[in-house]
């Protein structure tokens, strides 16, 4: 109503202004957002496949100086595959095969126990945080089975009567098929792919920052981790 004059009128005509101007810079916030969020769900994970053998002292520092910390800031904007099985050799035996491992008998059985515990835990969060914990808590991965398991709520004995068997032996034979497949061929462990695509630049960057490798290829809004 016009029925009041001078500044009392002019304060009114103000308030509603800025109310409005209010309203517009929190639809405007609101705008962003949505838009940051659109492009950040649009952009596909950066894909990291580490190639590794549980002994190797090269492998275990990479998973404690690098990919638990990578996982732990910028899970989000990252898939991570992990194969156990480096410079291996599998000779046929029966209806399985012998195994001579780099780091000894022991690394044969910690890289069983990753390739049967890859078969028989479907989730694959579950089966990456089991495999950090394995290389990453003590200072011996074959023998942290039972208590990686404990620690991610699923039974260790089905995993244990893989490792032990034919099942265990053919199992980590696959492992071997699928690296050997791979062009360039593996010469050095841990081998780090991204996105796929096999760059001796970035294998020397993801040992050393893992994190930034991930955020810089990453082509959606970066995460917080990635500050």
């Amino acid at each position: 109503m016009y029925v009041f004059v001078g500044s009392r009128y002019v304060y009114q005509c103000y308030t509603v202004l800025s109310t409005v101007v209010t309203m517009a810079r929190g639809l405007l916030t609101l705008l962003v957002l949505l838009v940051t969020n659109a492009a950040t769900q649009g952009a596909a994970p950066v894909k990291v496949d580490v190639y590794f053998e549980t002994l190797c002292p090269d492998s275990i520092r990479f998973f404690k100086d690098q990919l638990t910390a990578a996982v732990s800031a910028i899970e989000e904007i990252m898939t991570v595959e992990l194969t156990a099985y480096g410079f291996a050799t599998a000779t046929p035996s029966g209806d399985g095969y012998k195994f001579e491992c780099q780091h000894g008998a022991d690394e044969c059985y910690g890289n069983k126990i990753v390739a049967c515990t890859k078969k028989y835990i479907t989730s694959e969060k579950t089966f990456l945080d089991f495999t950090l914990c394995l290389m990453d808590e003590g200072s011996y991965p074959p023998i942290n089975g039972k208590m990686c398991a404990e620690k991610m709520g699923f039974k260790w004995d089905p995993i244990k009567e893989c490792v032990d068997s034919v099942e265990g032996q053919q199992l980590l034979y696959q492992e071997g098929v699928k690296q050997n497949r791979l062009s360039p061929a593996v010469d050095y462990i841990p081998w780090i792919i991204i996105n796929d695509v096999f760059s001796r630049a970035n294998l020397d960057e993801a040992q050393v920052d893992l994190i930034g490798l991930v955020c810089n290829t990453y082509t959606g809004t970066p995460p917080n981790g990635c500050k």
